[in-house]
């Protein structure tokens, strides 16, 4: 009786451990055509993957007139992300790859912010992200520049305005359709837009904006001018920036900024 209580209980265990990894296998697979990563699954980007992402971040800066000029500034990255999207049926499959990608940059320049390896794969959709968060030396992100009154005389006093941001938030590209991704190292170039940076904040707001200090600063952080504030994380937040993605060739350069 003994025995037959000892080998039931295997068998029972044996039946768990199976289930277990054919429940495993189901949910991270890709199918056949290697259309898209395991379902709802995030994964840290592995050196092992056969393709590489290069990302760039192209600054593209406001329209003229504007009545505010930027001077200078940063972004500070953490984390470059590829996120891919495809439908089966009635569901939605996705896959997010990430890798470090821990920089200081000047936002007014065009610059280089890392390499992301991914597997081949075909989606419906496709798009890229670039994490900001603040580190020890630097803010997630931060601007210089001066405010100009359209509105008065015409010789206006200039205010000098900064932007701080020191909390996590994440710049999102549009989403591109039918991207495939095989064997090959590609570029995507995310155009990181001033305009829609400032998006919903005009001259009237600024005219009533708290000003700091001696020499009389806009300061625009998340303990001042907090309405200015809570506008810029949401456009960082919601505001899909364009981006440029092709696959990269010899002595490649990047196509002309629109």
């Amino acid at each position: 009786m003994k025995q037959l209580k000892l080998l039931t209980a295997f068998i029972l265990l044996t039946i768990s451990v199976l289930l277990f990894f054919s429940i495993s296998l189901t949910s991270c697979r890709k199918n056949a055509n290697n259309e898209l990563a395991a379902l709802n699954i995030v994964n840290t980007a592995d050196s092992a993957y056969n393709n590489s992402i290069s990302y760039k971040l192209i600054p593209v800066m406001p329209a003229q007139p504007s009545f505010i000029q930027w001077e200078s500034g940063h972004l500070n990255t953490r984390q470059i992300i590829f996120n891919a999207t495809k439908t089966n049926g009635d569901a939605m499959e996705q896959a997010q790859y990430k890798a470090w990608a821990l920089h200081t940059v000047d936002i007014l320049a065009e610059a280089n912010l890392g390499v992301l390896n991914v597997p081949t794969l075909r989606c419906e959709h496709g798009s890229f992200s670039v994490e900001l968060g603040q580190s020890e030396s630097a803010s997630a992100l931060m601007l210089n520049g001066y405010y100009v009154n359209p509105l008065t005389d015409l010789a206006p006093r200039r205010v000098p305005v900064k932007v701080i941001i020191n909390e996590p938030v994440t710049v999102n590209s549009v989403w591109l359709h039918d991207v495939a991704i095989d064997k090959s190292n590609y570029i995507a170039a995310i155009q990181f837009s001033l305009d829609q940076l400032m998006t919903g904040i005009d001259a009237n707001m600024m005219n009533t904006a708290e000003i700091i200090g001696n020499n009389g600063v806009i300061l625009i952080s998340a303990t001042t001018n907090q309405n200015l504030y809570s506008i810029i994380i949401s456009n960082l937040e919601n505001n899909r920036m364009n981006v440029q993605f092709w696959p990269q060739l010899v002595n490649s350069a990047l196509p002309a900024t629109q």
